[in-house]
């Protein structure tokens, strides 16, 4: 594996990652993009994965110029590729509701796991670190994570659960965010 140190969706990522995959097609037969963000001037033919279209969504903030932008960069990945993967039926609704040029070419490979992802957790030494009940959140602390949600949900209980905690896992998007602001 190459691993490069450009980082997601900027110039590097979208712009000289290209010089790279065009220096291996001659080894490749087949490119894989996991991730929507396809550097530009990828070699033909490979698949692109996108897992949602939350981009999109009112509750995603990005400036009305970058949405435009992401639009564009998803539109030429899709467009451009031999198929389009994504992780479920609703993804991949969403996604020719957006891109209905990509219909013949989507299709959902739904996310495999370990089972050992399933077994009971032997006991963590000293203890948990979290005393008491706790409500864990894991997950970027960006709006569409509804992290929202999950303060409001938590409010409701605190009141009939005063021994309950909140725990956050995940890192913030931006600082300020939604929790220090």
């Amino acid at each position: 594996p190459h691993f490069l140190p450009f980082g997601p969706m900027g110039a590097g990522d979208l712009l000289l990652k290209r010089f790279l995959l065009q220096s291996l097609r001659p080894r490749v037969s087949l490119f894989l993009c996991p991730g929507h963000n396809v550097p530009l001037g990828t070699p033909r033919p490979y698949v692109v994965g996108v897992n949602d279209t939350t981009a999109f969504s009112p509750l995603f903030s990005l400036s009305r110029v970058r949405r435009a932008a992401f639009r564009w960069l998803l539109d030429n990945a899709i467009e451009r590729a031999e198929r389009v993967v994504t992780i479920s039926e609703t993804a991949r609704g969403e996604i020719l509701k957006l891109f209905p040029r990509a219909a013949g070419r989507t299709e959902v490979v739904y996310p495999w796991v370990d089972d050992r992802f399933f077994e009971a957790p032997s006991a963590a030494p000293g203890g948990p670190t979290v005393p008491g009940p706790y409500l864990l959140f894991v997950g970027l602390r960006i709006g569409h994570k509804n992290l929202d949600g999950v303060l409001s949900a938590f409010e409701l209980l605190a009141p009939q659960f005063p021994e309950l905690r909140l725990v956050l896992a995940g890192r913030r998007y931006r600082q300020p965010d939604m929790i220090d602001g």
